[in-house]
């Protein structure tokens, strides 16, 4: 299920439940730049991941497994962050990156 509300003052928010019950939630701004949306790619991943912002630096990249528990913290500085994936097992993995505002964003990846 996926929820969109928007408020007075042009930001809204994206909320997805997954299948497991988990909710995803991503925030934007609608002033015509993608502020806070952060990527993550490619997907799905063979040794390393891209990650990469709209304008802002990260400031955090979390890798955790598909209940939330954090398995690798890369602390940024940069609009691109690359995540190595050699240590981590075949699967699905959410990486949560939040930039220099404190907006989060978090993306749903597939490491092979």
């Amino acid at each position: 299920a996926v929820g969109i509300d928007f408020g007075t003052d042009k930001t809204g928010s994206i909320t997805a439940v997954t299948t497991g019950g988990n909710a995803v939630k991503d925030q934007f701004e609608m002033n015509g730049a993608t502020v806070s949306r952060a990527s993550v790619y490619p997907n799905p991943a063979l040794d390393h991941a891209t990650v990469r912002t709209a304008g802002r630096s990260i400031e955090r990249v979390e890798v955790m497994t598909i209940t939330g528990q954090t398995l690798e913290v890369i602390e940024g500085g940069a609009t691109v962050e690359e995540i190595e994936l050699t240590g981590l097992a075949t699967g699905e993995y959410w990486v949560r990156v939040t930039d220099a505002a404190g907006e989060q964003t978090v993306e749903k990846v597939v490491f092979l």
